[in-house]
């Protein structure tokens, strides 16, 4: 869940507003979002955004916040908001590419997205099927073998494989597995794709700590090198 900000941190209508949903918990993102679609003050709507699920609630929050940006406001209110976007944004923007893939994990959950926040990130989009794909992971491999244990940066590696037990199996049988390792079974419709503005695999994307492409499509041993030298000049 995103951490409310400080302004509205203790407000009273937002704590209320968290009691009642944990209560409704079946129904909590229904119930947040009314009173974000409802409550006049805007400024209140933001913080209460605070209580969704960012993995979860991230292509509403955008269309949220596009909106309210367009309502007539005062000067005052219209800065303050204004303030306020730039903070949830921030805090959404790291996992914005990859926060609604659609992709389950070998034990068929979502990516667990906070693991990510301030981190380097390598994306690779794939498939078991593709043959570019398969060519690519021998260089894969070894750079996730080299920095595995390396705390700035994770590796989230998505195969849009249709089938999942073919997909998991051949993570087993080529020993190309990750932390990370997730499948969208839409194949060729995966939400992955749509979020990169692809129409092919293999595609790989290399995102800074705040989620900005640093650089894309890296082919063998450019791999490592690059997440050599970006990780270097972090330091």
């Amino acid at each position: 869940m995103v951490k409310g900000n400080e302004k509205f941190g203790y407000n009273p209508e937002i704590l209320d507003l968290e009691n009642k949903a944990d209560k409704r918990s079946l129904e909590r993102r229904t119930y947040i979002v009314n009173f974000m679609d409802t409550v006049q003050d805007k400024l209140l709507a933001i913080a209460a955004s605070s209580l969704l699920i960012m993995n979860e609630d991230f292509n509403y929050l955008e269309l949220f916040y596009d909106r309210i940006k367009s309502m007539p406001i005062s000067k005052r209110q219209k800065e303050d908001l204004r303030i306020e976007l730039d903070k949830m944004r921030r805090s959404f923007k790291s996992i914005a590419p990859i926060t609604t893939i659609g992709a389950i994990d070998r034990s068929k959950h979502p990516l667990q997205v906070d693991s990510l926040q301030g981190k380097y990130v390598f994306v690779n989009i794939w498939a078991s099927w593709c043959y570019l794909s398969r060519t690519q992971i021998p260089f894969i491999k070894n750079a996730y073998q080299k920095f595995r244990s390396n705390k700035n940066i994770e590796f989230v590696n998505i195969a849009i494989d249709d089938n999942f037990l073919a997909w998991n199996d051949f993570l087993t049988r080529e020993k190309f597995e990750m932390k990370h390792d997730l499948c969208d079974t839409l194949g060729k419709n995966a939400s992955i794709l749509k979020r990169f503005g692809l129409d092919y695999v293999p595609a790989n994307f290399l995102l800074d700590r705040d989620g900005s492409i640093l650089t894309s499509n890296l082919k063998d041993d450019n791999v490592i090198f690059t997440i050599d030298a970006v990780l270097r000049e972090a330091r």
